[in-house]
């Protein structure tokens, strides 16, 4: 016995198929008005729904074709590698400290932390050299990044000269190593520890993410990473202060700055046509 199913009949729809010998067909004809249903609205409005729908596939399709994952697979991997090499360091100067003269030990500590505040991606092989004005030269046009000349591109009115910037870094670095060597006498002269780790991890993403701003010019990236930039910021004051309050008020002024910056960043991305804040593949040459 075959058993038949059927939808309501709000949701059934004649197939719309002229008859042999007729020329055309009579959109009214279709219309089933003793049971409530079957217009010629419904099937186009379904039409549309359908083609609505394939657009959408494709456009997702087509992003996830587009999508630098090259460029992704090296920002991860040079961050991770240069973790890795500052982890160890740390790990081998815990281990030689013992063996040395305390005093010994108190510089070699200021001069890595130091170091470390200013030249951090000296552990880094991605290309992250900050940009650096042409000497005399107070115009954003005389600016490099490696070598290499910033994009030409629209900054706000409210933008700091080009001068105050490496100031400003300066001041930073200063406060970065003088907060760090405070952190590692008042826990026992540990260079491996998990607030000074915190402010390797925030070094780290800021390394990467003046590859990504500076060098590769990715201005929509630049935006996403340099929300990241700022809260690994916030955790190593938060991770200092927990430990030495002093320490972690030395490290307010970076957060202020960075946050300046962002707004910054975000400015200027705006300015310039908004790029896409995912990675994407260059387009081929026509």
């Amino acid at each position: 016995m075959l058993v038949g199913f059927s939808l309501p009949l709000q949701q059934q729809y004649v197939p719309l198929i002229p008859q042999a010998g007729c020329r055309s067909l009579n959109r009214d004809a279709v219309k089933i008005d003793h049971v409530g249903i079957g217009s010629w609205k419904n099937v186009k409005s379904n039409s549309m729904w359908l083609r609505t729908r394939h657009s959408r596939k494709t456009t997702s399709s087509q992003l996830k074709m587009n999508l630098d994952y090259s460029a992704m697979g090296r920002w991860t991997a040079g961050s991770a590698i240069q973790l890795t090499a500052i982890s160890v360091t740390l790990a081998v100067l815990d281990i030689s400290s013992p063996i040395l003269n305390p005093v010994l030990t108190k510089v070699i500590a200021v001069v890595f932390f130091g170091t470390m505040a200013i030249r951090s991606r000296i552990f880094s092989p991605l290309v992250c050299d900050r940009p650096t004005p042409k000497r005399g030269s107070n115009d954003w046009e005389d600016v490099k990044a490696a070598g290499k000349p910033l994009m030409d591109i629209k900054r706000p009115s409210w933008t700091p000269p080009v001068w105050v910037f490496p100031i400003v870094w300066s001041t930073i670095g200063l406060l970065r190593c003088i907060s760090s060597t405070l952190i590692w006498e008042t826990l026992g002269r540990k260079f491996l520890s998990l607030p000074i780790l915190v402010l390797m991890i925030h070094l780290t993403i800021g390394d990467t993410w003046n590859s990504i701003n500076n060098y590769e010019q990715r201005r929509g990236t630049a935006v996403a990473g340099v929300f990241l930039v700022w809260l690994s910021a916030l955790a190593a004051t938060f991770s200092y202060f927990t430990v030495l309050p002093i320490a972690g008020l030395l490290l307010v002024p970076m957060c202020t700055w960075l946050s300046i910056a962002g707004c910054l960043i975000w400015s200027i991305w705006r300015l310039n046509g908004s790029d896409p804040v995912l990675p994407r593949l260059a387009p081929p040459p026509s």
